[in-house]
């Protein structure tokens, strides 16, 4: 799956999971709403407090698989370097 068909799944489909590293090297993953801005960057709103913020803090990076409502069928598998904003 190319970028744009990638980010066009994103825009309709907005339930999935993150993955992001602990200090130890394990895989944390967390459900969460995830949608794309005018910029086409993908984005995810969390708390401050969140482990996974606090992860990728201390490694900047993410793995992000999306799926349709139905859970079965369609989705989608992103992953690269992450901003926190």
């Amino acid at each position: 799956m190319d970028v744009a068909a990638a980010l066009t799944f994103l825009r309709a489909n907005h339930q999935a999971v993150i993955a992001t590293t602990r200090a130890d090297g394990t895989t944390q993953m967390s459900p969460i709403t995830v949608g794309v801005d005018d910029a086409d960057r993908v984005v995810v709103s969390t708390r401050e407090t969140a482990y996974k913020v606090a992860h990728l803090r201390a490694l900047p990076y993410a793995a992000i698989c999306a799926f349709t409502d139905g859970f079965f069928g369609e989705w989608v598998y992103v992953e690269g370097p992450v901003d926190i904003v």
